[in-house]
């Protein structure tokens, strides 16, 4: 009795027609008619809820629920849930699937109408976006069952419980994969680079063809062999790209629900994968105020997963981050020129002045890429034509001094011999495989 209490439950459709009745129920007092009419009705409301009950709880039926879903979870992407359920009922039924989903998702209206043949399944699948990572614990599966007249629902209580982690974006690791080394490249902002050809990097002697470049022919081995060769060259292949990220403050700024460290950290993994893809040893160094922590570049096939282990635990501060702490730990885990992707956030040349020494000092024995975010609300505002108060007058003017400052922050960088890149955050990792591709191309690296 005490486990069908708990499952028992009575539908909208019960209270409304109860409501309903208690306007009559008053009015019965004065006139006599009404009472049979509200007695009469709530015998067959009572028959009713005795019947769905029966029904509902006649011999084995019950409606089983599984969940299935992806080992580990992308950060900011559209993760797939997959819900199926298997109906014991002889008819079709109507149900209300409530998953307990994890508390950071704040999804308090969570609920999936479906209808169930007889003796059959039924799957649906259902999205949810993280914002942030670690660990999300998913709870039980309720499925509640209406009975045939719709008065009374079963509710069926399923332990799924299961704590699933949330990485750096593995969707957007593979996107990027698959638009650098395809000839379409139909992505907006992915662009294929033009080989020049001429590296540092012998490959092998062949013999000539036509359209093969002159300056290429090697004439040692053509006075050798009798025959016309030329040296064929490759890309530079095991060089040192270090993708390093600022954890200061400046990385807290939200953008879609997410902050620009996450940002940071699913293009720090999605480059990383280009740059293994390209034989290159990736690294990785992330610093904040007072601490810094390094994975080494290296050509090892468990890079990758040593890259993504590292960036999965990482938060930012509420302190301005060290650039000498930085500069110290590039000193000591690189001893060759690479080069060094740096994802941080300048908003004002008065912050560039003062981080512009440390950024020189890395400059001067690496290749050093800035990597800032562009604000696109910032800028829609900027750009925005419906001005219609003095206030969005001066709020237009302040977000254009924004937009200006960060391309004088461009060009100050570039005029030091930095390479800069600015790119709204959906689009980071793009725009630094670009840019990786570019200096590989042109022989920079």
């Amino acid at each position: 009795m005490i486990t069908l209490w708990k499952a028992w439950f009575l539908t909208r459709r019960t209270y409304i027609i109860g409501f309903a009745l208690a306007l009559p129920a008053v009015l019965s007092v004065w006139f006599d008619p009404l009472y049979y009419f509200v007695l009469a009705c709530l015998i067959a409301l009572c028959l009713a809820l005795v019947t769905d009950t029966i029904w509902l709880w006649a011999g084995n039926r019950r409606l089983q629920a599984h969940r299935k879903m992806a080992e580990r979870l992308s950060n900011g992407e559209q993760n797939p849930i997959e819900l199926t359920l298997q109906s014991s009922y002889p008819v079709r039924v109507r149900a209300t699937v409530i998953d307990e989903i994890p508390i950071q998702l704040q999804e308090r209206k969570f609920a999936l109408k479906v209808n169930v043949d007889a003796h059959g399944s039924h799957h649906t699948t259902f999205m949810i976006r993280p914002v942030e990572r670690g660990i999300y614990t998913f709870g039980a599966v309720n499925v509640y069952v209406k009975g045939r007249l719709g008065f009374v629902e079963r509710k069926f209580t399923w332990e799924a419980n299961k704590s699933v982690a949330v990485y750096p974006s593995v969707m957007e690791m593979r996107r990027a994969e698959m638009y650098a080394f395809s000839h379409k490249l139909s992505r907006p902002g992915m662009r294929k680079q033009r080989r020049i050809g001429h590296t540092m990097e012998f490959e092998k002697i062949k013999e000539y063809v036509a359209g093969d470049d002159v300056r290429t022919i090697n004439w040692k081995a053509t006075a050798r062999t009798g025959s016309m060769r030329v040296n064929l060259y490759q890309d530079e292949r095991s060089q040192d790209v270090v993708s390093v990220i600022d954890a200061g403050r400046v990385m807290r700024a939200p953008f879609n629900g997410m902050t620009s460290l996450d940002y940071a950290v699913n293009a720090a993994l999605a480059f990383s994968n280009v740059v293994i893809k390209k034989h290159d040893h990736p690294g990785l160094v992330v610093y904040g105020s007072k601490w810094s922590t390094c994975v080494k570049p290296s050509g090892s096939t468990l890079q990758l997963g040593m890259i993504n282990e590292a960036l999965y635990g990482l938060s930012t501060e509420f302190d301005e981050s060290n650039d000498e702490q930085l500069v110290l730990q590039i000193r000591s885990a690189l001893r060759r020129r690479s080069l060094v992707m740096l994802y941080t956030n300048i908003d004002t040349l008065g912050t560039l002045r003062r981080r512009l020494p440390s950024l020189l000092h890395i400059a001067k024995r690496h290749l050093l890429v800035v990597v800032l975010f562009d604000n696109t609300e910032v800028r829609s505002v900027a750009q925005s034509t419906s001005i219609a108060t003095l206030e969005d007058v001066y709020t237009q003017m302040v977000a254009r001094d924004a937009v200006q400052q960060k391309r004088d922050i461009a060009i100050e960088l570039k005029h030091h011999g930095i390479h800069c890149v600015v790119s709204p955050p959906e689009k980071l990792s793009i725009a630094s495989i670009n840019q990786y591709l570019d200096l590989k191309s042109r022989g920079v690296i």
